[in-house]
């Protein structure tokens, strides 16, 4: 009788470990389906920001490209986001004659490389920076 017990036992030691197992990857597959669903608002949102600002629309522009860099901040997106949040900035200053709305952009654009740790795209920081330096014509500064 004791061994059958301990049989009994052993099934359903590994009956535990295997539904252990199945709940462990279910709630991590529900996290990755979460997180992909983030990732791809953001992208959505990032691509209507760019849109947005290809047709000098900067306050849908500056609205979409923040919620895409709020969507995803560790992300691809998000760090793209992040840059083509102070092209816009500067783009708004820029057609409202503000001076100093330029030189905020500028602000926030070295702000960058303290922001993201792994910055993947500091040429295209220093291409945005060097288009506000036109903008402000100060020309050896841009190049």
């Amino acid at each position: 009788m004791t061994a059958t017990r301990s049989i009994g036992w052993k099934g359903y030691r590994w009956l535990w470990a295997k539904l252990l197992l199945v709940i462990f990857s279910l709630l991590l597959s529900f996290s990755q389906e979460r997180l992909s669903k983030n990732t791809a608002l953001a992208q959505r949102k990032f691509y209507s920001g760019s849109i947005n600002l290809e047709n000098r629309n900067y306050e849908d522009a500056i609205r979409d490209l923040t919620s895409a860099f709020n969507l995803d901040r560790n992300g691809y997106y998000g760090e793209l986001a992040y840059l083509w949040l102070g092209r816009a900035y500067a783009l708004l200053a820029y057609s409202k004659a503000d001076k100093r709305g330029l030189l905020s952009a500028i602000g926030f654009l070295n702000m960058y490389p303290y922001y993201f740790k792994r910055a993947n795209y500091i040429d295209l920081q220093r291409e945005f920076l060097g288009d506000i330096y036109l903008l402000l014509e100060e020309y050896s500064k841009a190049k």
